[in-house]
């Protein structure tokens, strides 16, 4: 039994670094000098980075949909996941919104969410989705900063003093010098 997670959790970790890599390497041609449009990075600390239970939020966002038992799982792209109850799909009930920044995809299996997060693959335990608890998480190599930053854009560069990504700002940049490839 425990194989068997092991290896799905392996294949969950490889599938979601295959679908949301982002990869900083230096641009190849030269930086444009003056102002252009880019992006500048927003800083959170541990206790904003925290995967949690919340109240049901509205959805702003939305990105891709998982259907799980009697419940309907929506991505609200960046910043976490949505629990509908779905036992009546003419009117499904919003539940509860799990905290998960820089969130772009999930898998679930057996009560356990499989979830990218701030640049980590977490493996959550969902209690009838009354309570959570975080299981594992393992890093993908692709970006341990947090949120990565939009791919084909310059982007002011991170600051780690500053704490973790946990957003991006759309601004004029100047003289920029960080530029995300896809």
């Amino acid at each position: 039994m425990m194989h068997k997670t092991i290896k799905l959790l392996f294949v969950v970790a490889l599938f979601v670094a295959t679908l949301s890599a982002c990869v900083i390497e230096p641009f190849q041609a030269e930086f444009p000098v003056g102002k252009v449009s880019g992006y500048r990075p927003l800083y959170g600390n541990q206790a904003t980075t925290e995967v949690s239970l919340l109240p049901a939020q509205e959805l702003e966002n939305p990105g891709k949909i998982y259907v799980y038992n009697q419940y309907l799982l929506i991505n609200e792209r960046g910043k976490g996941i949505h629990i509908y109850n779905n036992s009546n799909p003419v009117n499904p009930q919003s539940v509860a919104f799990i905290n998960l920044l820089g969130n772009t995809d999930m898998a679930i299996k057996d009560d356990i969410l499989y979830a990218d997060h701030n640049g980590d693959l977490k493996s959550i335990r969902l209690n009838g989705f009354n309570s959570l608890s975080v299981l594992d998480s393992i890093p993908l190599a692709s970006w341990n900063l947090g949120v990565p930053p939009p791919a084909g854009f310059y982007f002011e560069c991170v600051d780690i003093s500053k704490g973790i990504v946990i957003g991006w700002q759309s601004v004029e940049l100047n003289n920029p010098d960080c530029y995300a490839t896809n």
